[in-house]
């Protein structure tokens, strides 16, 4: 039930996502959709995340980071983007 068709579609479309399914017609889709499932089928499935080049614990403070941006208006994006250099630079 989660995986059909119809659902993937309904459910991407709420959420402003590209479905789990790549067989789904990208006719209904914004180009960023239609571009999004073009690249996943020319790759064969194979989509990239932050967290696999990353080791765990750097990809926990990348997401503690970003985190912290959303959920404090306070924050400049200045600011992100040094602590995101700054953890990537512990390598």
């Amino acid at each position: 039930m989660v995986l059909d068709r119809d659902n993937q579609v309904a459910f991407s479309r709420i959420k402003g996502s590209l479905p789990g399914r790549t067989d789904v017609d990208p006719a209904g889709r914004a180009r960023c959709g239609k571009l999004g499932l073009e690249m996943i089928k020319a790759r064969k499935g194979e989509i990239s995340a932050q967290s696999q080049p990353m080791p765990s614990q750097m990809s926990g403070g990348w997401i503690a980071v970003l985190g912290d941006f959303f959920n404090n208006r306070t924050m400049f994006s200045q600011e992100v983007q040094r602590r995101l250099h700054d953890l990537l630079m512990q390598r």
